[in-house]
């Protein structure tokens, strides 16, 4: 059985680009930002998708999650500069 965890992010309002947040359970809105929260169950999940957002979402909590996401950009790094490196 999956725990689902409160997971606190602040997107900016400009990558939303009119469309709302399905799933968050709380938002504020912050001028030209929104932050949401959601109830996770899968922080490896979660950070995938937040990857689509580049540099244009901020998590605030849990640290888990912004372990997951930065663990998974550096995997993604490592994989394209292997793959660079035997062109």
């Amino acid at each position: 059985m999956q725990i689902s965890r409160s997971a606190v992010i602040v997107f900016d309002k400009s990558v939303l680009r009119g469309r709302p947040l399905y799933g968050s359970i709380a938002q504020t809105d912050l001028g030209d930002k929104i932050r949401a929260e959601f109830m996770v169950e899968s922080m490896n999940y979660t950070a995938r998708w937040l990857l689509m957002y580049g540099t244009a979402v901020e998590i605030e909590e849990p640290e888990s999650l912004r372990t997951a996401l930065a663990e998974l950009v550096e995997e993604l790094h490592e994989h394209y500069t292997a793959v660079s490196s035997r062109s």
